[in-house]
């Protein structure tokens, strides 16, 4: 399926998992292996609300972003950019 909006993850991911709790249309997973124990509130670990761990943010392989923007709202390192597919220009024109 086209996704009219494209995922970009930066390298300052710290793999705390809010954009996979956000998500509403379920495009995020983590890859990597914890060096932390998930019963530690988010907010402890690293002060920054950021896990010490090796998790990284990946988008799905077939993921369809509907730009709502909560991923990029709740990522505490900013980590997250959300562009159109297509340039804006192509959208106006097809009105």
């Amino acid at each position: 399926m086209y996704s009219p909006y494209v995922i970009h993850i930066g390298p300052s991911c710290c793999g705390c998992g809010a954009c996979v709790r956000q998500c509403v249309r379920d495009n995020f997973a983590l890859a990597g292996d914890r060096r932390t124990s998930d019963s530690a509130p988010l907010d402890d670990r690293d002060g920054g609300g950021c896990a010490a761990t090796d998790d990284r943010a990946e988008a799905k392989k077939d993921y369809v972003c509907v730009g709502c923007m909560a991923c990029v709202k709740w990522c505490p390192t900013h980590a997250l950019i959300i562009t159109p597919a297509k340039p804006v220009s192509a959208y106006i024109r097809a009105r």
